[in-house]
């Protein structure tokens, strides 16, 4: 899928694995893996749920990109966060719909940041 043009399974919608390059990745987040084209970190819908999936590594700012209007949560979430592959007592946070920066996810600077099983609600 290209993000426009949506796939359906099983009565669902499903984007397949969108980039999250070209949203916005801000200052040194540099691609470390993942499930999208190219093996880079990524997101996509499946049905009402959005899944993150991949990692990102080495940035100095937050928020590390912006997530597109159709995949940002109502409300703001906070997620526990793995970090250089050891639990730390970070977190990752997805600015909802009805904040003022909606979709941003800020996470952790200057680790690798693991988005693997996140996946949320969109309404």
């Amino acid at each position: 899928s290209d993000g426009v043009n949506w796939n359906i399974i099983a009565g669902a919608q499903d984007s397949g694995w969108l980039s999250i390059v070209g949203l916005g990745v801000t200052t040194y987040w540099t691609n470390a893996w993942g499930p999208a084209t190219g093996n880079l970190a990524g997101y996509r819908i499946i049905g009402d749920i959005v899944h993150l999936g991949g990692a990102i590594s080495g940035g100095n700012t937050s928020p590390a990109f912006t997530l597109p209007p159709g995949f940002r949560p109502q409300s703001t979430i906070t997620v526990p966060e793995i970090t250089n592959y050891s639990y730390s007592a970070q977190s990752l946070t997805i600015a909802g719909v009805n904040s003022g920066s909606g979709g941003q996810v800020g996470v952790p600077i200057s680790v690798t940041v693991n988005f693997d099983g996140i996946a949320f609600p969109v309404d």
